[in-house]
């Protein structure tokens, strides 16, 4: 079957009793080769761009819980009960925050920097100054 890249159609899946609407996203990887990517809704009416919208809000998501489970060790947890496992994916959750906000911080500061730089490259130059 040739699906067209980036309009949804219409198809019949084995056992369901309904259409579902398949998309099909052909893309680059950051090795410049090709990907496909298929989507799938239920939604009859949904259009190629949704679709998109819809897995970019989707796949944002996905690399936070990544990173939580990467940052928690939350799979060789020695939590058995409701509360300590609440508590410990908890914990992994402000942790991801404190690394995001300590990328941030040094990126600030990184532009900080820059700024500085250039602020002082301007002085320099040609009696311009520039206030920042």
């Amino acid at each position: 079957m040739d699906i067209p890249d980036g309009e949804p159609v219409p198809v019949y899946v084995k056992e369901l009793r309904f259409p579902v609407m398949l998309y099909k996203q052909v893309f680059k990887n950051k090795d410049r080769s090709a990907g496909v990517r298929y989507l799938v809704t239920n939604d009859e009416t949904m259009s190629g761009d949704r679709f998109k919208t819809l897995y970019k809000k989707r796949w944002s998501v996905e690399v936070y819980h990544e990173s939580i489970k990467q940052n928690t060790s939350i799979g060789g947890s020695p939590a058995h009960t409701e509360r300590t496992q609440s508590n410990h994916v908890f914990c992994g959750d402000i942790r991801v925050c404190k690394i995001g906000v300590s990328k941030t911080q040094s990126r600030l500061q990184s532009l900080c920097g820059k700024i500085t730089d250039l602020h002082g490259i301007i002085e320099a130059g040609d009696g311009i100054t520039v206030c920042f």
